[in-house]
């Protein structure tokens, strides 16, 4: 039986050792991951960095390959419950379908406000969005783990809210490229934050940048 992902966050007075460690190893990976890439990440800097013995990545997850698996599943868990996925999580397809034009749109908007909001990922946003980002620049074992868990659901949601506003099928090729356009307009706004801060004149993207964000999307 494949166990859960590991937490991003503990528990506030966790003593498991077992989950401390791991929990450790996978949040610092995480970070290494994104910041020197896979590769240019050695084991001995994963456990030197969390504070564990070397063999304990072997132990706890079998390899570094191994280890980038257990960081992508954790991600994918931890963007489903907090990211743009929940925001339409507890609306089956037949009540997506029920929706009007107008009430779908505003949960486009909702997903798109949720996907701007970094605070909405916790402490560890940044690092989790560079994780992200980074894999998806790849094809690696990774990029597989982060789609079925986390965006071939939230793809075909916003396809079937897209399709109550274009009247086209939620799985044609027109709908469903429409619904990617709308996350590549997410997206940019957290691959190039910089250039979109200096270009916008703003020092960051706060609740009212949001909204302005918001009413240009292509939504409207």
């Amino acid at each position: 039986m494949t166990s859960k992902p590991v937490d991003l966050y503990l528990q506030p007075g966790t003593q498991d050792r077992t989950q401390i460690t791991r929990n450790a190893l996978v949040v610092t990976a995480l970070k290494l991951f994104g910041t020197n890439g896979f590769d240019a990440t050695s084991t001995r800097q994963i456990a030197d960095a969390s504070g564990a013995n070397i063999a304990a990545i072997s132990y706890h997850f079998g390899s570094k390959e191994n280890l980038r698996i257990e960081v992508a599943r954790s991600v994918a868990a931890h963007m489903g419950q907090h990211g743009p996925v929940r925001a339409s999580a507890d609306m089956d397809n037949e009540a997506i379908q029920g929706l009007s034009p107008e009430q779908a749109r505003s949960m486009i908007r909702q997903h798109i406000k949720i996907a701007l909001d970094r605070d909405s990922l916790g402490p560890l946003a940044d690092d989790i969005l560079q994780f992200f980002h980074v894999e998806m620049t790849q094809e690696s074992p990774a990029v597989d783990v982060l789609f079925d868990n986390a965006l071939k659901h939230s793809h075909e949601r916003m396809c079937r809210l897209v399709s109550r506003l274009n009247g086209e099928a939620w799985d044609s090729e027109k709908t469903k490229v429409a619904a990617l356009m709308i996350f590549a307009q997410v997206m940019v706004f957290d691959l190039v934050r910089p250039v979109v801060l200096r270009s916008m004149g703003w020092d960051k993207i706060g609740p009212q940048k949001r909204d302005t964000i918001l009413d240009a999307a292509w939504i409207n």
